[in-house]
Order: structure tokens, then C-alpha cells, then sequence
């Protein structure tokens, strides 16, 4: 794997942009994840307070130093509006990574989680030149689920009773089956070719 540098210019696709998070996102992050639904579905810690938002960035940006990470946020190019996060977690070793988004509720339902997850993809397999990426959804997640399927992603397995259905930690909660996908090099589908589900709302 080569070694990663953020990609200058920003990598984009229509009116999505993504780039490594800055200082300067920290209010926005704080606000997105006061959605319950952001917990419900991904490992970001609820409460979510400015401080995890500043943490994130932090590390975010050690990972793309020391190649653990490639983190992206998704920027709206016609207002500049936070619209979500996507990144890689890296595996130097194995040439692969695993791949995470959520969406601001604002802005799910649009097609943007495809989109951010599409620009991150192809950027993993091409640039990067990773062999495998993996895709880890809740099985109730129906959203997230047709994002990872427009996209060329197959299921590969399940993992069961996986998730906590709800914020992190919460053993009160119920538990919820993992869907295990996987995409080959080669595998990646445009979203734009398949216009049979232009919405999604994914959280994950």
C-alpha cells in the first residue's frame, strides 16, 4: 500500500466534496451527532460532546500521518453545509480497510451516503490500491443496507446478535444481527447507472 497523503485537490462527485475533517468542523460534528439515530447505528459515543468532535479530528489526522486511517468529511459544494463523514480503517497488511459513513439527518434521503461512500470507495481501491474492503451493517439497518448493495458490495455473512440496537454501551438495549459485506477490486458500481433507488437514508 502506498502511503497515504490527504488527496489535493479534495476529492468530489456532483455536489459532495469530501476532505479530511479540520479544527474548523468541530461545531458541526458536535451538532450532527446529537442524532440518536447516528448512535443507534455507528460506534460514535453518545452523549457526543465537543470534545469527541475535537478528538476526532485529532485523530483523524494522526491516522492519515501514521496510515491507520483515511477519514473524510462530506461538504455540501453549493452552501458548505456538513453533510456527513466517511472514512477507511486501514490494514496495511492485509491490503484492505473497512469502510464507515453517517449522514447528518438533514441531508439522508438524497443519496448522499452513496455518493461520500462511492468517492471514499473508489478512492481505497484505486489510489490506495486496496484488494478488499469490508462493510460491517446492522441487519435492521435497510438503509444502509441498499447503499452497500447499490454499490456493488456483497454479503457476505452475518454475525449474530452483533449490535447493541441503540447508543453505545447501553445494555439495555436490544441486540441486533451484523451483516458482513465485502467488495473486490473491479466490483464497484456507479451509483449513477442504477437509477432504480435514488433515495436511501443511510445512518451508518
Amino acid at each position: 500500500m502506498p502511503e497515504i497523503t490527504p488527496p489535493d485537490p479534495p476529492l468530489s462527485r456532483g455536489r459532495v466534496l469530501v476532505r479530511p475533517p479540520r479544527n474548523g468542523d468541530v461545531a458541526a460534528i458536535t451538532a450532527a451527532c446529537q442524532d440518536p439515530d447516528i448512535a443507534r447505528f455507528t460506534r460514535v459515543p453518545n452523549p457526543y460532546t465537543e470534545d469527541e468532535a475535537t478528538a476526532f479530528v485529532e485523530l483523524s489526522r494522526a491516522g492519515w500521518e501514521d496510515g491507520s486511517t483515511a477519514n473524510f468529511v462530506g461538504i455540501d459544494l453549493h452552501n458548505g453545509m456538513l453533510l456527513g463523514s466517511c472514512g477507511l480503517v486501514l490494514d496495511p497488511r492485509e491490503d484492505a480497510a473497512e469502510l464507515g459513513y453517517w449522514v447528518v439527518a438533514e441531508a439522508r434521503g438524497s443519496g448522499i451516503a452513496t455518493t461520500m461512500a462511492w468517492i471514499v470507495a473508489n478512492y481505497g481501491l484505486t489510489t490506495l490500491g486496496l484488494q478488499r474492503l469490508n462493510l460491517i451493517t446492522s441487519a435492521n439497518n435497510e438503509a444502509s443496507r441498499r447503499v452497500a448493495s447499490r454499490l456493488g458490495f456483497q454479503l457476505e455473512g452475518t454475525m449474530r446478535s452483533a449490535h447493541i440496537d441503540g447508543r453505545n454501551g447501553d445494555r439495555k438495549a436490544p441486540r441486533v444481527d451484523a451483516e458482513i459485506w465485502g467488495l473486490l477490486p473491479g466490483e464497484l458500481r456507479d451509483p449513477d447507472e442504477d437509477a432504480t433507488d435514488e433515495t436511501e437514508d443511510s445512518d451508518e
